[in-house]
């Protein structure tokens, strides 16, 4: 299936999502890919915490946040998206902010530290991971989640003097830049504080309640996502960020779609589960269900073993595709093979992984 796509991606010169069924696959399709050259990014499912859990790790989200980037920048060739992922709220394009810092132009150099925590970037004193900021006089560090490396920009009253990536770990510059373009640290930014803060004041008083409303005071959002609804102003998935002229492809259609019933079914009875002992949720999709994802197959190509494997999908062309394995020690049997293939009338093609 990969050598397929990447086949088509190339004689058409287009960018594809790859639709898959599980991470497994996911990173089997990948590693095809990158040895023929294809540079791929891998969107990840969202692990749901609805349980207060602490000190859980932002890596998932942080690797989300970058994909989105480099999507919105056109920095991909394939885009590799387990079927969890599909189901993962995020935020709609127009909510993507992004705020361009060029070296020589004037910025607002105070209004900056108030844009970073809008953002969801944290203060620390010495920048060390993704999503932290530091302000030491003119000088701000920045650590964009979509960045491989933090960066250092320095001011001279209200100009950019400089723009430079740095080293975390030695603090030292490592290269010069022209430009920053500064993403979210965050899904959701700060803004849904006030939103939050009013439905809050209309839900039941529970001790849940009350720990959530003394935190919003604070200004911190609660760490559990069982208001995940309220924190974005339109319903929208990965599939969004899709223009008309890129490529969709599903691998193992039936798969793909057992296991966005699995992950529905898993969500809506932890969903009953803890509302009936206690937790309070709020109305809203916490997800996209197998109906909503179908009804956004719009020019899809799907691959599947069985046919029989399709009964609910509407095809407008059908192909079949036959794979002839060849052996290096019978690579010198390769012309008479393919002459036999012509033959029958099969159109061949040689796939190769080096020249």
């Amino acid at each position: 299936k990969p050598y397929i796509t990447e086949l088509l991606q190339n004689r058409l010169g287009k960018r594809a999502f790859i639709v898959v069924p599980d991470e497994r696959s996911a990173r089997s399709v990948i590693r095809t890919l990158e040895a023929l050259g294809t540079s791929t990014l891998y969107f990840p499912p969202k692990d749901y915490n609805f349980r207060d859990m602490e000190g859980l790790s932002r890596f998932e989200e942080n690797q989300r946040i970058e994909v989105i980037s480099k999507i919105r920048k056109n920095c991909y060739e394939a885009v590799i998206i387990p079927a969890e992922a599909l189901c993962t709220l995020t935020a709609a394009p127009s909510d993507c902010k992004e705020t361009v810092l060029t070296v020589g132009e004037d910025f607002d150099y105070g209004s900056l530290p108030q844009i970073l925590s809008e953002y969801g970037y944290e203060s620390f004193s010495k920048v060390e991971g993704p999503g932290q900021f530091s302000v030491r006089g003119d000088i701000v560090d920045i650590y964009p989640p979509s960045e491989e490396q933090p960066y250092r920009i320095e001011f001279f009253d209200r100009t950019v003097d400089s723009i430079s990536l740095f080293d975390a770990a030695s603090q030292r510059r490592t290269e010069a830049k022209d430009t920053l373009c500064l993403t979210p640290a965050k899904e959701f930014t700060r803004r849904v504080l006030d939103d939050l803060k009013v439905a809050l004041d209309r839900l039941p008083l529970t001790a849940g309640v009350r720990k959530d409303r003394e935190l919003v005071e604070q200004g911190i959002l609660p760490r559990h996502d069982r208001y995940l609804p309220l924190y974005y102003s339109a319903k929208a998935n990965i599939l969004d960020y899709r223009t008309p002229e890129d490529l969709l492809f599903v691998f193992d259609y039936k798969s793909v779609l057992q296991g966005i019933e699995a992950f529905s079914f898993r969500m809506k009875e932890d969903i009953e589960q803890l509302t009936e002992n206690g937790f309070t949720f709020v109305d809203g999709a916490y997800f996209y269900t197998k109906s909503e994802i179908l009804s956004r197959f719009q020019k899809v190509s799907v691959f599947e073993t069985l046919t029989s494997s399709l009964p609910d999908l509407k095809l407008d062309a059908f192909y079949e595709f036959n794979i002839f394995p060849t052996a290096n020690a019978n690579l010198k049997t390769l012309p008479q093979d393919i002459e036999q293939h012509l033959s029958l009338d099969y159109h061949v093609t040689v796939v190769t992984l080096t020249e």
